[in-house]
């Protein structure tokens, strides 16, 4: 049996990992730090930018905009149209809010992690429970689909010594590895890496990055990817990080996702062969946003090729409550799975914590 996971925010929201509405209040949060402690870091500038960018937007229109002003995928998106065109303006471009974006992840992620917490064996039983119904060692029948920029699920992968690749043939890619400021073309020299293997390993999880990753840098205009701990980069004291000639690599959840990087291509690729294999799919914190409508087409184009799909979980809160969600459950069409579409009204903490829930994975 093929099981396939595709995760939102609210899997992570456990870490205190922001969700996509309210994320620039804590974006301003780590600025205001970074003010306190006189930091004079090269990523100051995209924070202040995009924060600029972001207040910019509530005083430009005399009408409200169709876009959720406070929401960051929404204003990610909006800056991510305008930079087709032009830079809003000198040295400030999607890139920098991408830097910004992915800096506030890093700082969240440090905290959820420091020594004492107990966020890593919580996040490691959570990932544990997702593999509960395949056998240790062989991973190969479940695949994990995520539209989170963090890396909490690598993370799980190294505390649980679970191996997974990112469907990508690490032989075949220009690819570099990271720890902290040191750099190397062998993953095995650090650790933020033990776990990750090529896509030929078919006995690995499987984990797709539809948005891409905070842990996928790369210099601009360059078709290489480094692979590594953004936490041990972007907060390193050695800063060497260049914001200005790199960028870390994720995606507005905008369409278009076939002209954008080969790599987010090879995602949505592999992640729709995963959807069209897949016995079951448990969809865990995740609302198919309006601005990401090419997500909801993903899994409805898998689906009409799927003879074999048996049931459908649906993990939010606001499952019972959410137009969006009970819309879902109309276009998936609940007859195309054997054992129907399950609508649950809890947070993923209770999902993956409660016993009750253990006998549906």
């Amino acid at each position: 049996m093929k099981t396939v996971y595709i995760l939102g925010a609210g899997f992570s929201k456990d870490a205190g990992l922001p969700l996509a509405d309210g994320f620039f209040s804590v974006m301003k949060d780590v600025w205001l730090n970074l003010e306190l402690e006189h930091q004079t870091a090269p990523i100051k500038v995209p924070l202040e930018e995009t924060l600029r960018f972001h207040s910019e937007l509530n005083t430009q229109f005399s009408i409200p905009l169709p876009i959720r002003s406070d929401n960051i995928e929404d204003v990610f998106s909006l800056l991510a149209a305008e930079s087709i065109g032009k830079n809003h303006r000198a040295g400030f471009d999607r890139f920098s809010m991408q830097n910004a974006i992915a800096y506030t992840l890093a700082i969240k992620t440090r905290d959820a992690y420091e020594a004492g917490s107990k966020i890593p064996q919580k996040y490691a039983e959570w990932l544990r429970v997702m593999l509960g119904h395949t056998d240790a060692n062989d991973y190969g029948n479940t695949s994990i689909i995520t539209f989170n920029y963090d890396d909490i699920i690598e993370r799980s992968c190294n505390l649980l010594k679970v191996n997974y690749n990112i469907g990508l043939d690490l032989d075949n890619v220009n690819c570099k590895y990271y720890q902290g400021t040191d750099w190397s073309r062998k993953k095995e020299n650090f650790e933020a890496n033990a776990r990750l293997v090529s896509n030929i390993d078919t006995n690995s999880l499987s984990l797709y990055k539809l948005h891409g990753s905070v842990r996928w840098l790369r210099q601009k205009d360059s078709a290489g990817l480094m692979i590594g701990d953004p936490v041990s980069l972007l907060t390193s004291e050695e800063l060497t990080f260049d914001p200005v000639n790199h960028e870390i690599f994720i995606e507005p959840p905008t369409f278009g996702k076939s002209l954008i990087d080969p790599i987010i291509r090879f995602q949505w690729a592999n992640a729709y062969k995963a959807l069209m294999n897949a016995h079951n799919i448990i969809i865990v914190g995740y609302s198919f946003p309006k601005t990401d409508q090419h997500a909801l087409y993903l899994l409805i184009a898998a689906l009409r090729n799927n003879a074999v799909a048996s049931e459908c979980i649906i993990v939010n809160p606001d499952a019972e409550t959410s137009d969006e969600l009970t819309n879902i459950r109309t276009v998936l069409c609940e007859t195309h799975f054997s054992n129907g579409i399950h609508m649950l009204g809890i947070k993923a903490s209770e999902f993956f914590e409660d016993s009750q829930y253990r006998d549906i994975l």
